[in-house]
């Protein structure tokens, strides 16, 4: 039975699956970078491999967000699992849950307002035009 990761592609808003590979230069070229990053995080060891350098180019890719967390993501991803020792195994999520979970959102600004610890945000707008809270040191 042939493994897969699920590529999550914010630019022709698809989710499909592509072929389970332990090369990272097959991986980068399916994200289409040199380098690349692990981002989002699960709870469940799930996790999604993208551009390491998305958000140092001036135009930004299209976003995409994991609805259950809230979080904004830029470019195409693979989502797949790892393990404690660093190994790339098939995602545990199954690609019509994560259908349900990722909301595409097209080319947006990414939101650089931070606040401090322990701060809250007042609503959930999108970066929009409020002031940052003043932070001092």
């Amino acid at each position: 039975m042939e493994e897969y990761f699920i590529k999550i592609d914010p630019y022709s808003e698809t989710i499909d699956q592509i072929k389970r590979s332990d090369s990272y230069a097959y991986l980068a070229h399916q994200l289409g970078c040199r380098h690349v990053g692990i981002y989002a995080k699960q709870p469940f060891l799930d996790a999604a491999m993208m551009n390491a350098e998305a958000l140092e180019t001036d135009l930004l890719p299209a976003a995409w967000r994991y609805v259950p967390t809230g979080e904004v993501y830029f470019g195409p991803a693979l989502w797949l699992n790892i393990s404690e020792t660093g190994e790339l195994r098939v995602p545990l999520r199954r690609i019509d849950q994560l259908e349900d979970e990722i909301e595409f959102l097209g080319f947006i600004e990414a939101c650089t307002d931070f606040l401090p610890l322990g701060e809250n945000l007042l609503d959930d707008s999108e970066c929009g035009d409020e002031q940052s809270p003043d932070i001092e040191f």
